[in-house]
């Protein structure tokens, strides 16, 4: 059974498997894939400009409540919001509902309709460099500039790893009853010493903001550090574990199922595919480090806003408890900047203890470490039925395919 090879390549890259397409293939239907990530980069413009908005509006420069010299007065903050918010629609949402829409839907469209959507996209691109380069030519040159970055980056299939990284943010959301459930309570009953104790308030009050993500930055690095060599091995051992039935067992319900070829586990994987699947690996568990990290940080600041006094605060940090501001008005949220450092300061090292245990532990391992390796195991069960296909009788998946790529 000859696999269908568009149908193949675009489950790869779904999957955020981009090396293991045949690099003849890489540049295939390369435009039109590239137009969902162009409408992408206008809607992350179309934020920045935004945020610029915003910051002209409502003074985000003076948070402690003054006015705006642009608002004038209160009564203007519902006509200013209904403007912004407008705004936001037109520039933001509308941009990221067409990448959607043409990354699920594009490879059912005529030609026709996938160069308009295209142009579509090149066009708005172009608009949002116009605001800002204010000229014709400039904005002709940044529009050109930032379309080839992104057809470089589509055709090394980093755009592919980053879309999977962001669906499985989306998926791994659901782990989040396990990991409150059974990671929580044991680190909790740890960093809860910590949370009232005098020294993390002083040291997370002291440190600026590039310090405190230098921090989160260098834990990630350790992270990933500790990660690699588990991963290398787990790759190495799926390799020569691999049978004809696990094989078929990974691939069922994939365009590689029901493969005939002989299995040959002898052709490893090459250096940029070896990365690509380690990558995931280590990409995907940092991420599940970041949800924990932000559940983590979340739990201790309502808990430090409900259990510790401002007398307490003020005597732990310093100084007085400094409330975060709503922007643009004098109202206050109830939580205050000291809570919120030290949380994240102490959720940021209860992160690097989560990813230890679930590679160490058994019982943290088999929840959080395993259901990643599986997607491992499956990249190698795919690359072994791809090399046994282009050394097949004729089915290369080698062949140019016939009908346009899914484009998700």
């Amino acid at each position: 059974m000859r696999p269908e090879t568009a149908r193949v390549d675009a489950w790869l890259r779904r999957e955020g498997l981009p090396t293991l397409v045949p690099r003849r293939r890489r540049g295939t239907h390369l435009i039109w894939r590239t137009t969902p990530f162009v409408f992408v980069v206008g809607a992350a413009l179309a934020l920045l400009f935004a945020v610029g908005l915003g910051q002209a509006f409502f003074g985000l420069d003076h948070l402690a409540g003054a006015e705006s010299d642009i608002l004038g007065s209160d009564r203007d903050l519902p006509v200013v919001i209904a403007v912004l918010g407008f705004l936001a629609f037109v520039a933001l949402i509308s941009p990221s509902v067409a990448a959607w829409v043409s990354g699920r839907r594009m490879h059912r469209w005529s030609t026709t309709g996938r160069w308009v959507a295209t142009a579509l996209a090149w066009g708005y691109l172009w608009v949002e460099m116009l605001t800002t380069s204010q000229t014709v030519l400039g904005a002709t040159g940044l529009t050109v500039a930032i379309i080839a970055a992104a057809h470089v980056l589509v055709w090394v299939g980093a755009v592919a790893v980053g879309a999977w990284s962001l669906r499985w943010a989306w998926s791994s959301l659901g782990a989040l009853q396990t990991m409150t459930s059974r990671a929580l309570p044991l680190i909790v009953s740890v960093i809860l010493i910590a949370f009232y104790s005098t020294e993390p308030w002083q040291v997370s009050d002291a440190m600026s903001t590039a310090q405190r993500w230098s921090m989160i930055v260098v834990v990630a690095v350790i992270a990933a550090l500790a990660i690699w060599p588990i991963a290398r091995t787990e790759v190495d051992a799926a390799r020569t574990q691999l049978t004809e039935a696990r094989r078929a067992e990974l691939l069922a319900g994939t365009p590689l199922a029901g493969t005939q070829h002989r299995l040959d586990t002898d052709h490893d994987l090459s250096s940029s595919q070896r990365i690509n699947v380690i990558g995931l690996l280590v990409l995907a568990q940092v991420i599940q480090a970041g949800l924990f990290l932000l559940t983590m940080a979340g739990l201790l600041s309502v808990l430090g806003r409900l259990t510790i006094s401002d007398t307490v605060v003020a005597a732990w940090s310093g100084r007085a408890r400094d409330p975060w501001f709503i922007p643009g008005t004098s109202a206050t949220l109830p939580i205050d900047h000291q809570t919120v450092r030290v949380a994240i300061f102490l959720a940021t090292i209860a992160a690097l203890t989560f990813v230890l245990s679930s590679l160490f532990d058994p019982g943290y391992r088999g929840h959080f470490f395993e259901p990643v390796v599986e997607r491992l195991r499956l990249a190698v069960a795919a690359h072994a039925a791809l090399t046994a296909y282009d050394e097949g009788s004729g089915d290369s998946p080698e062949d140019p395919p016939k009908v346009p790529p899914d484009l998700q």
